[in-house]
């Protein structure tokens, strides 16, 4: 289990410290520095005062804008620049034109979803990793709607490019099912046809990196060449000795 400090958010159950994952090289990625999440519309007064405590600088918002307006965020003092870095792989909210869902066809079209996030993203991404390489911009917090699917993508990039291993990048990933459990509990009991829209799975992010793999060569070549990022720097940005 990775060596971090649990900070929690009323309302935001899926916020969490990214770092703490041991390298294949044996470091450590550093914590403190890079947050996940689910929106932070709801965070109370004393949310706030958890990310102003953490230094949060910076917020990224992969959310699309009709997201961000209905439900926007609310910002700690400690924040210097708030960026909207919209995505919307498959237009999930076109579901309810489907007259006959199925589970397979929900699972077929989230997987299909990771794909795009691979490949039709990949400016979004580079662009994530752009804020990234500027260390004023840490500590840093991004996030979408549940934090599971384009937050879930862009953890396992990070991560990736810290030097993490795939089945390590993996179980981080899939940790968002026991945070967001409660929060969705009536979506994933409620009928199994939905449940797959509520949930992570492992085929999703395979998906994904199936995409990096077959497409670009791997994850080392997608994150240098697509991503242009400069993996020996970023590592000593992000990591430190275990």
């Amino acid at each position: 289990m990775p060596e971090t400090t649990i900070h929690t958010l009323k309302n935001a159950p899926n916020f969490r410290d990214v770092g703490g994952h041991l390298t294949t090289d044996g470091r450590r990625v550093r914590t403190g520095l890079v947050f996940r999440s689910d929106d932070l519309y709801d965070i109370t007064d004393k949310g706030l005062r958890t990310l102003t405590g953490l230094d949060i600088r910076f917020i990224i918002d992969f959310r699309t804008a009709g997201e961000v307006a209905t439900l926007p965020d609310r910002r700690p003092a400690s924040l210097k620049e708030h960026r909207n870095i919209p995505i919307d792989p498959g237009r999930l909210m076109g579901l309810a034109a489907d007259p006959h869902p199925t589970a397979d066809k929900n699972i077929g079209l989230m997987v299909s979803c990771y794909r795009e996030l691979a490949y039709d993203y990949r400016p979004s991404f580079r662009e994530f990793f752009q804020v990234l390489a500027d260390p004023r911009n840490v500590p840093l917090l991004f996030h979408c709607t549940a934090g599971k699917d384009r937050t879930g993508f862009a953890a396992a990039l990070f991560l990736s490019a810290c030097g993490v291993d795939r089945e390590a990048v993996m179980a981080e990933y899939l940790s968002s099912n026991k945070y967001l459990a409660e929060k969705y509990v009536e979506g994933i009991d409620y009928d199994e046809v939905w449940k797959p829209l509520y949930q992570v799975r492992p085929e999703y992010l395979d998906a994904a990196f199936e995409v990096i793999d077959s497409r670009f060569g791997g994850m080392t070549s997608y994150l240098e060449k697509e991503m242009e990022v400069d993996l020996p720097s970023f590592r000593e940005a992000f990591t430190e000795p275990a």
